[in-house]
């Protein structure tokens, strides 16, 4: 930075007059600040542009990391479909065969109440024939 009051004092002996030299001077001054303030802006950017690297490695890591866990999951999901599949699969198996128990139950239960009718009607016939017979 320059200093004011000397660059002042140099205008006014090479000969203007003090007002505009001092003028001058300023501008001249606040030009360098305006350069200075200039520089700490681009420095700030790429300070900012530094960290906006940073940050979108940051994102990078972490898509890679959520792709890897979405992964794992999908994997456990087909897991899980596949063990639920197997237990429906048994579920049916043991229904087939609950199914299949009922179904001969019911026929025994059928062939027990027949062979309880044909037993009765045989019974009935048999007094009819005997009652015939006497008669």
């Amino acid at each position: 930075m320059i200093d004011t009051l000397a660059t002042a004092h140099a205008l006014v002996e090479a000969g203007l007059e003090q007002r505009p030299a001092e003028a001058i001077a300023r501008a001249i001054r606040n030009g360098q600040g305006y350069a200075a303030s200039e520089d700490f802006v681009r420095a700030e950017i790429g300070a900012v542009r530094s960290e906006i690297g940073a940050v979108r490695s940051e994102i990078g890591s972490l898509r890679s990391e959520i792709g890897v866990e979405i992964g794992s999951v999908r994997a456990e999901i087909g897991s899980l479909r596949s063990e639920i599949g197997v237990e429906i699969g048994s579920v049916w198996a043991e229904m087939g065969k609950l199914h299949a128990d009922l179904t001969e139950q019911n026929n025994a239960l059928l062939r027990w109440i027949m062979g309880l009718g044909f037993g009765a009607i045989a019974g009935v016939l048999a007094q009819l024939v005997v009652q015939i017979l006497q008669q």
